[in-house]
């Protein structure tokens, strides 16, 4: 059978683009660590350590610069910008997933906030591996048989929030912290507050019950 000069030109256009498509998959193998979530790299190979994250650290970072190393970040998509608050975006890996920088009067970022509510969970165990325990354990905000739940590491700047049951009465605060307990958010802050101004629901707390292991508290 013969072939033509146009089988043969679409012949050599297939062989090219099934070869484009094999370099593209290659350069982006499935791994277990592939989620496409901001903490993966965050955990494995953090490009600074907690209060900083991805070279932005509360009380030094300014609005400008901040900018610029999202900018420079795959997979952010912005939903706003404003050198008077700060910056709000989304991961275009997934949706579900985002971020959030507030800025100090002088203009430098008072606060980062990473939220997670994706299919795809972030548990607490996985943050103790890479960063060890928090120092203290406070729910702050318990209704509805539940409590939003701070774990706290002020010299570090950082705080996870987790939301768990309530075991108390409708009265009280008692919950069990376990290892596979979903992180619902990150934040991070000037490690030398010691009442967290403004860390939750905008008011000020200060944490006393220390961290004594997986459990219940207080």
């Amino acid at each position: 059978m013969k072939i033509n000069r146009i089988q043969i030109v679409l012949i050599i256009i297939l062989t090219i683009l099934s070869s484009c498509i094999r370099m593209k998959v290659a350069s982006e193998p499935m791994t277990s660590n592939n989620a496409n979530h901001w903490w993966t790299l965050w955990l494995d190979a953090p490009a600074c350590m907690p209060p900083c994250w991805e070279n932005i650290t509360p009380g030094k970072t300014t609005y400008a610069e901040a900018l610029a190393i999202l900018e420079s970040l795959p997979g952010i998509i912005f939903l706003y910008s404003d050198d008077r608050i700060g910056l709000e975006w989304i991961f275009d890996k997934n949706k579900t997933d985002t971020g959030e920088i507030k800025l100090n009067p002088d203009g430098t970022v008072y606060r980062i906030w990473l939220g997670n509510s994706s299919d795809q969970k972030l548990y607490l165990k996985s943050v103790i591996s890479s960063f060890g325990p928090p120092t203290f354990v406070q729910p702050y905000d318990c209704r509805e048989g539940m409590c939003s739940t701070a774990l706290v590491y002020p010299d570090q700047g950082m705080m996870l929030e987790v939301f768990v049951k309530n075991l108390a009465d409708d009265n009280g605060h008692q919950v069990k912290i376990e290892s596979n307990v979903e992180i619902y958010s990150v934040r991070f802050f000037i490690p030398e507050f010691i009442e967290y101004n403004n860390m939750l629901m905008d008011e000020k707390y200060i944490f006393t019950t220390k961290w004594k292991g997986y459990g219940t508290y207080p």
